[in-house]
């Protein structure tokens, strides 16, 4: 299973991984755990190294605490078979993410 925030902001309703900006003095792997726990709520470590493409790092994860909920305005966090992010507006970016870790999606 995945970690997708459903996004209420587009037509198709896509999915998206939990994502945003690095903040000054902070890493990206640093970034990728507040924002995993800002937008789902989840506590999650760092497994492994991450997908890189353009400016955009995917980091594989693995939940250690907290609650599924959602963030004001997000959209609703949701566990997602993988094939669900090959959808919508984020599709090809997410297939050639997902078999990068090792996942092939129909």
């Amino acid at each position: 299973m995945a970690l997708a925030v459903i996004r209420s902001d587009t037509p198709d309703g896509g999915a998206d991984l939990p994502c945003g900006k690095i903040d000054p003095g902070e890493t990206a792997a640093e970034a990728a755990v507040r924002e995993a726990l800002e937008e789902t709520g989840l506590q999650v470590v760092i497994e492994g190294e991450p997908f890189i493409m353009g400016n955009t790092s995917i980091f594989p994860a693995r939940v250690t605490g907290g609650s599924l909920r959602a963030e004001e305005g997000k959209g609703a966090p949701a566990w997602v078979e993988p094939s669900w992010l090959t959808r919508g507006v984020f599709g090809g970016y997410n297939r050639r993410m997902l078999a990068h870790f090792g996942v092939r999606c129909p």
